[in-house]
């Protein structure tokens, strides 16, 4: 359809609806992503037939579209068009508000990926394009594409010079405000690096104070429960704030490691928190992989994927320290360093193409290098380039509306107890006696060891549940693990193993009995509603055990 619209419309007199590139628009980027010279066919397509057609303005409303489309998959090929796109704008001259949100989004994905020195040249012409707008939605949406990119320095100074400003109401002024603050800081933190971190996390800590005042003035639980509506800035705050703090904490003891030569007394403080230094990243990138299961299928491809270069920025520091520590040991000699695998994120991203470079440039030669100061500098130089590299922001952000949910109710099948047991629940009322609650409210379930267990998953997905889900769904899936909590009674034989010194237990963590191979599936009925049969394996050993089951949705 793209070449058809182009070779029309450059070869006759006409116009055309800039609507109809819109509505192509999820096609020609999905394509783009997937093949790379089609991408490069695309743009070069539209921009040579809207420089032959000098007096035809619909073949220069669809290279401004497609490149804006193009640039947002692949900035590297139209930076190579460039000086093109140049000679395409000095023939638009006077563009409408429409226009120039294509100019301004084909251009900053350039500015990011290009050195300072290279780039100083299109920021300022994304200066003057912003000045021509007048628009405050226009503006609005500028900054939205401006965090997704990193391009802070714009975002900061639309936000503080022109809709700070014409704020009508205090609610608004704040949720900007905040804004201002994140992209001030993280601005900040891009020119300067470490030596502003003070300035940076006071900047970041304000912005979520004001995110979780706002919340509060709802009357709900806003950044703590899904549910509500800044759930998921404050926890993109608040997860950037401990991203920050545990880098500069990592920086510190790399420093005093370095001064020490190369080694950390055994036993001191400053060698207990380097240990803890890769589980901190772990936990940290555990609570980006919620968010990214919560919101992945209701949040657009930008998202999801800043997201899964979060998630791949905390597990790249986890492997490096992982590297950099297992070199010392007790008796200083080498240890076998671990293997990982490394999640990739987004390479079309500044942060993703970093990480991309560093993975392949310093993480994978520290197997080769034998010198525990060397790999302790190289990761320090890491964690400033990390530092000074513009985080993207999901543009989920600045979306102020709480997710859609459902409510799914785990029942016990009374088919798969004992007769007894199922006429006694039959029997009984709708309390269910044959289930117990503990103080956690907890459903307690008692079996004899051996015997198997069914459950019913079952619930409906709501109306907006269904619209809101970016990806279309026609089943249900759900995964089942069996974890051991601990003995049937407390007061009973306590074993030796789980004493210390002084005789007191101590707590372990719980251990996996089984997990499941294969998922249970059902496919979704008419109206969202659902219903899935669990069949658990039988538990042999006597205890306490907890069930537990993961849900999501899948296509058939």
């Amino acid at each position: 359809c793209i070449w058809v619209l182009i070779t029309r419309f450059s070869n006759k007199e006409d116009t055309i609806e800039i609507g109809v590139i819109d509505a192509l628009k999820p096609i020609l980027t999905t394509a783009s992503r997937q093949s790379k010279t089609f991408a490069f066919n695309l743009i070069s397509c539209a921009l040579k037939a809207a420089l032959d057609a000098k007096e035809t303005p619909a073949a220069r409303k669809i290279a401004l579209q497609t490149s804006s489309i193009v640039s947002q998959v692949h900035p590297l090929l139209t930076h190579n068009m460039l000086p093109d796109l140049a000679r395409l704008y000095e023939q638009i001259g006077n563009p409408t508000n429409d226009l120039i949100i294509h100019q301004i989004y084909a251009l900053l994905p350039c500015s990011i990926l290009l050195e300072k020195g290279e780039s100083s040249s299109l920021m300022p012409n994304c200066n003057s394009l912003v000045d021509r707008i007048d628009c405050h939605w226009t503006l609005f949406q500028i900054v939205r594409r401006s965090f997704a990119w990193g391009c802070f320095e714009l975002s900061h100074r639309i936000l503080s010079s022109r809709l700070l400003q014409k704020c009508s109401t205090q609610r608004s002024f704040f949720w900007l405000r905040s804004l201002s603050q994140i992209a001030n800081a993280e601005n900040t933190l891009c020119n300067c690096g470490t030596s502003c971190i003070s300035q940076c996390l006071e900047l970041l800590n304000s912005a979520y104070s004001t995110i979780c005042s706002l919340a509060a003035v709802d009357g709900q639980d806003g950044t703590t429960s899904p549910a509500g509506k800044f759930y998921f800035q404050a926890q993109i705050l608040r997860n950037r704030i401990d991203f920050i703090k545990l880098c500069i904490c990592t920086r510190a003891l790399c420093t005093e490691m370095i001064m020490c030569g190369g080694n950390l007394p055994f036993g001191t403080r400053q060698r207990l928190f380097l240990k803890n230094c890769p589980k901190q990243f772990r936990i940290l990138a555990a609570r980006y992989m919620q968010i990214y299961k919560v919101y992945g299928l209701h949040s657009c491809q930008q998202t999801k994927s800043s997201l899964r270069t979060m998630f791949a920025m905390c597990k790249f520091m986890e492997a490096f320290i992982e590297h950099t520590i297992s070199e010392l040991s007790i008796t200083g000699s080498l240890r076998i360093q671990p293997e990982f695998s490394h999640p990739k994120g987004d390479k079309n991203l500044a942060m993703g193409a970093l990480l991309l470079r560093l993975r392949t440039g310093a993480l994978k030669p520290l197997g080769i290098s034998k010198s525990t100061s060397r790999n302790t500098t190289e990761l320090l130089d890491a964690i400033d380039a990390i530092m000074k590299c513009p985080c993207p922001f999901p543009i989920r952000m600045f979306q102020i509306t709480p997710i859609s949910y459902t409510i799914i109710d785990i029942s016990l099948d009374i088919d798969s107890l004992s007769t007894k047991e199922a006429q006694t629940a039959i029997e009984s009322s709708t309390d269910d006696e044959y289930v117990d609650v503990d103080d956690c409210g907890n459903e307690v379930v008692e079996a004899l060891p051996g015997s198997p267990l069914k459950f019913i998953i079952s619930g409906v997905f709501p109306r907006t549940f269904l619209k809101s889900a970016v990806i279309r769904f026609s089943q249900i899936i759900a995964r089942t693990s069996v974890y051991y909590e601990g003995q049937l009674f407390d007061d009973e034989d306590i074993d030796d193993s789980n004493v210390d010194e002084n005789g007191e237990e101590v707590p372990q963590c719980p251990r996996v009995v089984s997990r499941c191979e294969e998922p249970f599936s059902a496919t979704l009925l008419p109206g969202g509603k659902f219903m899935l049969p669990i069949q658990c394996d039988p538990v042999l050993a006597e205890g306490q055990y907890r069930y537990s089951v993961f849900v999501a949705t899948g296509i058939l």
